[in-house]
């Protein structure tokens, strides 16, 4: 295992820990590892083997992965200028601000929906739900076959998005707003 990869199960290690309020003891306690080696973990001066690994992973109630994954600073800014947005059918454009990972299971995205456009999404995996806000414009959610929203400035909107929906724009102008999903089943 690498050296820099230690140092981020450690420093990984150490936040869960932390977040969760134990103390070495207790983390021993719930994982079989001796403390003096959990401290050497955390340190960065010891790289723990795949058992132990799996040993600490299963004793804290997170996937394995939640070590490997690369870390997240704790402030990440996102310039409007640096917006990648994705060009769909029917006037729909959509940016991605910030993506889905382990400690935050949801994805934040800016949409713009033309004056005439639509947009319609196949269902998104079970216990998947959608915010939706909208600061400009009007315009229609489909939620359901027999269920339609309307919606303008300053609206919000949260459904099950595990069955197929659209957004009809509903007025002249083009329709901005800020759409969440929420992975509310969603584990590593």
């Amino acid at each position: 295992m690498k050296e820099s990869i230690g140092k981020e199960i450690g420093k990984t290690l150490r936040q869960l820990r932390h977040a969760r309020g134990w103390s070495l003891d207790k983390l021993a306690e719930a994982t079989g590892v001796s403390k003096p080696m959990l401290g050497q973990i955390e340190r960065g001066a010891s790289n723990p083997t795949i058992t132990t690994m799996w040993k600490i992973a299963e004793g804290m109630g997170v996937g394995f992965s939640a070590f490997l994954q690369q870390h997240r600073p704790d402030t990440e800014f996102v310039p409007a200028d640096k917006a990648e947005w994705l060009e769909g059918e029917n006037g729909y454009a959509v940016r991605n601000i910030f993506s889905k990972h382990e400690q935050a299971p949801v994805e934040w995205y800016e949409f713009v929906l033309s004056s005439d456009g639509s947009h319609y999404s196949s269902a998104h995996p079970f216990g998947v739900e959608e915010y939706i806000f909208v600061h400009e414009g009007q315009m229609e959610v489909q939620t359901k076959e027999e269920s339609r929203q309307f919606m303008e400035p300053g609206d919000a909107l949260r459904f099950q998005a595990d069955h197929d929906h659209a957004y009809i724009s509903a007025g002249p102008n083009e329709v901005k707003g800020i759409l969440m999903l929420f992975y509310t089943a969603y584990r590593q």
